[in-house]
């Protein structure tokens, strides 16, 4: 009985400080809008190109959860330049480029992209700011300030170019699908 109660409180602090638990969530539930958009828009209303609902949703969320796979090493190898930057999106949009994927690949690819871009716009905040906080951080001088081996400086800029540089990925593969 007092184990999970132990375990109760626990969590119900992680929850209420901003820790991990709910910042690992909002990077899926930011991908769930950012594909709930893509899909009325291009898959419903524009009726562009067909993907299924259920790999749709899971590659973008996937996407948003992929610069985090670093945490199944340890903590210390969280947030490495490595995941957190353009570099395993622009290594798999090189790849895919070569072999020139089918009308599914691409529109998976971009929702791939357009998750991945999610995540890394998302780590510029805080765990823990409200909305309305994120929205007055744009315009401060706040830095990340936990991204492995980069000068606290240069971390926020690598992360919006980044971002920037996955949402131009994603545009790309929605361009082929509709000029091939």
């Amino acid at each position: 009985m007092r184990r999970s109660s132990i375990l109760i409180e626990s969590i119900d602090g992680m929850m209420s400080e901003g820790g991990p638990m709910v910042h690992a969530m909002e990077h899926k539930i930011w991908a769930g809008v950012i594909f709930s958009v893509y899909y009325f828009l291009f898959e419903k209303y524009l009726m562009i190109f067909r993907v299924p609902f259920w790999p749709a949703l899971f590659i973008t969320i996937f996407g948003a959860h992929f610069p985090d796979f670093d945490l199944d090493f340890g903590r210390k190898y969280h947030r490495s330049p490595i995941t957190h930057s353009v570099i395993i999106p622009a290594l798999l949009f090189a790849y895919y480029m070569f072999h020139l994927p089918d009308d599914m690949t691409l529109s998976l690819m971009a929702l791939f992209f357009l998750g991945y871009a999610s995540h890394l716009f998302l780590d510029i905040f805080p765990a823990n700011a409200s909305i309305f906080r994120r929205i007055s951080l744009i315009f401060s001088n706040y830095v990340p300030g936990d991204i492995r081996g980069v000068p606290k400086k240069f971390e926020r800029p690598l992360l919006i170019i980044s971002g920037w540089l996955c949402v131009l990925f994603a545009v790309i593969c929605i361009a082929l699908i509709l000029i091939l």
